[in-house]
């Protein structure tokens, strides 16, 4: 993640590094018809599916985004993939925050 992002200040938003990694929807709009359709996958496709699979594994041990999942998912066994694309765009996020900050990591606080 460091090498790939380099500088994180050259992001204004976190919606510009989500981006970037490719970890946001294809967006076809024509008049009043607007769609989003699968991931862009621009960027680098390694370093997104090491986010995919982190946000496998941290499904496991991790009840904030054991959460986010749950909320994205909406207890449909087809959003499943949509769910963590979902997940690993946030870790992306959250770990350009702690670059950007120059910050650890500190369990996000979960409204429960």
């Amino acid at each position: 993640m460091v090498a790939l992002i380099d500088d994180p200040h050259r992001f204004k938003r976190a919606r510009d590094v989500g981006a970037y990694l490719g970890l946001v929807p294809r967006q076809y709009q024509s008049g009043e018809m607007n769609r989003l359709c699968r991931i862009t996958k621009r960027g680098s496709k390694l370093l997104r599916s090491l986010l995919v699979e982190v946000s496998w594994v941290s499904l496991r041990y991790n009840p904030w985004l054991r959460s986010l999942y749950e909320r994205m998912n909406r207890g449909s066994k087809t959003r499943k993939k949509i769910a963590i694309v979902a997940v690993a765009r946030h870790l992306a996020i959250y770990c350009w925050a702690m670059l950007r900050d120059g910050t650890t990591w500190r369990q996000p606080c979960t409204n429960q």
